[in-house]
């Protein structure tokens, strides 16, 4: 932080959380994808609240395909790292 004109001016793109503490959501356009996932995945699991769990696991299988999809377009617009969908993130529904 500095002062520049009398306003005080973040320099860096860091959030107020401790980076000890949390080193990678400190900065500000991680915190803020991270924000942006969650809202994306509220409406998603709504989708599958209620629905009994079978031993073949379908339920969870097309919980996690719609998660999966759902993060695609974030990997297409450039937002998560990688060479492939599936070096940039990986879904776990279990």
């Amino acid at each position: 932080m500095q002062t520049y004109y009398g306003q005080i001016i973040s320099k860096s793109f860091r959030t107020a959380a401790d980076p000890a503490v949390d080193p990678i959501f400190n900065q500000a356009n991680c915190y803020r994808l991270r924000m942006q996932i969650i809202s994306l995945a509220g409406p998603v699991g709504a989708q599958y609240l209620g629905k009994p769990l079978d031993g073949k696991r379908e339920i969870e299988g097309a919980y996690a395909s719609d998660l999966a999809a759902m993060m695609l377009p974030l990997y297409n617009a450039k937002a998560l790292f990688g060479e492939t969908p599936a070096d940039a993130f990986q879904v776990d529904a279990g």
